[in-house]
């Protein structure tokens, strides 16, 4: 009798451990279905972002604490010849070449300390030739503002508006 009722208390805990598996398989199982859903939610998200990004008429990115490329839109790409697989992760001089970058490498220094830098100038790229911009760099803190985890960067080609602006005082001088 005593192995009987050894057994019906093993089967008893058996079913039991099992009805607890089952509610934890349950709970798990849902969960996933939750994270899913959440991932599609953020990769639309996501799609939506870039979207926005690449059909805005400027050069658009992020640039980490180390110089690093880490968000490009389709003006990059275009600007510069590289796809945003071949920008993210690359340096500011690597991309917009070593002229270029002497001339705005205080401005680079300055949003990397934490200061909003806004300026106009002709800027020699290496691969998207001499352009005349207005650029905005914008520090990205963490949450306590004690670090410059990097900066925002908009990049507005002016160059033809300097051209025009240019014709007109020749022409008014004429």
């Amino acid at each position: 009798t005593s192995l009987i009722r050894a057994e019906q208390e093993c089967n008893s805990l058996v079913r039991r451990r099992t009805a607890e598996l089952e509610e934890t398989n349950r709970r798990l199982a849902a969960e996933i279905a939750d994270h899913g859903r959440a991932l599609t939610a953020l990769r639309e998200r996501e799609r939506w972002l870039q979207l926005l990004l690449d059909n805005i008429p400027a050069a658009i990115s992020y640039v980490d604490a180390e110089q690093h490329y880490r968000i490009n839109n389709r003006v990059y790409e275009e600007w510069f010849g590289h796809t945003r697989a071949e920008l993210h992760g690359k340096t500011i001089r690597e991309v917009v070449g070593e002229a270029a970058y002497e001339g705005i490498k205080d401005k680079v220094d300055a949003a990397l300390s934490g200061r909003s830098v806004t300026f106009e100038g002709s800027v020699p790229y290496e691969r998207a030739g001499m352009r005349y911009v207005r650029a905005s760099y914008i520090p990205h803190w963490d949450d306590t503002r004690r670090r410059v985890l990097g900066f925002y960067v908009l990049v507005t080609d002016i160059s033809e508006h300097k051209r025009a602006e240019t014709r007109e005082r020749q022409h008014l001088q004429e």
